[in-house]
């Protein structure tokens, strides 16, 4: 996990997946899961959300589910955190992400992502960066070259080529 990543809280209603994940990250002080039987739309309606600096939304067997869970964080993450929904070419998660006030697609890679959030449009900027240099990059280097990648956006230590533009851009 990144250094820089201070606490991860993985809410699951696989648990075949989440003690894959267990296992894989034990040990890790900054991880903690969730379990919770049922639909993630009902689960996700009782956290806390609008906390979250980062939500990843990769849930449910099939993109109608997901889609209901996409929506829900919509109408209760507020305006602090970015959402990443997983799968974005589906096309009830592409209706879905319309609940936000903004989006930024990145379908370089298939699957394809989404970035979308309330209130701040400042960060547009910023995400759309990162779309392009995803686009710029994804000829030369593999989806899990983690080195070449973090040339590309920064090393570990945030001190990599792209952080300066990252930070100005977000000005």
């Amino acid at each position: 996990m990144f250094p820089s990543v201070l606490r991860v809280e993985s809410y699951e209603n696989n648990l075949d997946w989440m003690q894959q994940m267990q296992a894989k990250l034990a040990g890790n002080p900054r991880v903690a899961y969730g379990f919770f039987e049922g639909r993630m739309r009902d689960a996700v309606s009782g956290v806390d959300l609008a906390a979250a600096d980062l939500i990843f939304i990769d849930d449910s067997p099939n993109g109608w589910e997901r889609a209901h869970t996409v929506k829900e964080v919509a109408r209760i993450c507020g305006e602090r955190p970015i959402t990443i929904v997983h799968d974005y070419e589906l096309p009830a998660l592409r209706v879905a992400c319309r609940k936000f006030e903004h989006r930024v697609e990145f379908t370089t890679f298939t699957p394809q992502s989404c970035a979308v959030w309330n209130g701040n449009a400042h960060r547009r900027a910023w995400l759309e960066f990162v779309a392009r240099r995803l686009e710029e990059n994804a000829t030369s280097l593999s989806v899990t070259d983690t080195r070449g990648w973090f040339t590309v956006f920064g090393s570990r230590d945030g001190a990599g080529s792209a952080t300066p533009s990252l930070v100005r851009a977000n000005g």
